[in-house]
């Protein structure tokens, strides 16, 4: 498992006005109900919320709007997972050896669970949210193509 990404550019005919980069941002905080922050260079805006991002670019035919995201804490989640349940299968197998499993049984029974529900929760988690971040691009997309006038692709 690596950190999900997932990306949508839109080819726009122009750049936005001042206004409508203020309304494509209004609607990007608005979907991913995150304030996010605005920056700008010459030629360039962008919109940064964390591991979320839309910039606006200059390409050879007009401009593009470029979105992205990732999913960062998935991995971690799932490794912390693993480690919980090797420590676990290292310690009964320690327990065992030593002959006193029954005993010891509980500290690694009670890790165990608790790693193998962290990785299961971890690998559920990707694709709801997955789904759930391609729509709200797709959405920014087409408001973004609407505000511009640029036909869908």
């Amino acid at each position: 498992m690596s950190d999900e990404r997932l990306r949508q550019t839109v080819i726009l005919p122009r750049a936005p006005s001042d206004t409508e980069w203020l309304m494509l941002v209004a609607d990007l905080r608005e979907t991913f109900e995150a304030h996010g922050s605005i920056g700008a260079t010459p030629g360039l805006r962008e919109w940064r919320n964390g591991n979320l991002h839309a910039y606006i670019e200059p390409t050879r035919d007009g401009y593009r709007l470029r979105m992205g995201t990732r999913k960062g804490g998935a991995l971690g989640f799932a490794v912390v997972g693993l480690v919980g349940l090797g420590w676990s299968v290292a310690a009964a197998i320690g327990l065992s050896m030593s002959g006193n499993l029954g005993n010891g049984f509980l500290a690694p029974a009670i890790v165990s669970v608790a790693g193998a529900a962290t990785l299961v929760s971890a690998l559920l988690s990707v694709p709801a949210w997955s789904r759930k971040r391609a729509e709200q691009l797709r959405y920014i997309a087409g408001r973004a193509r609407t505000l511009l006038g640029s036909p869908e692709r």
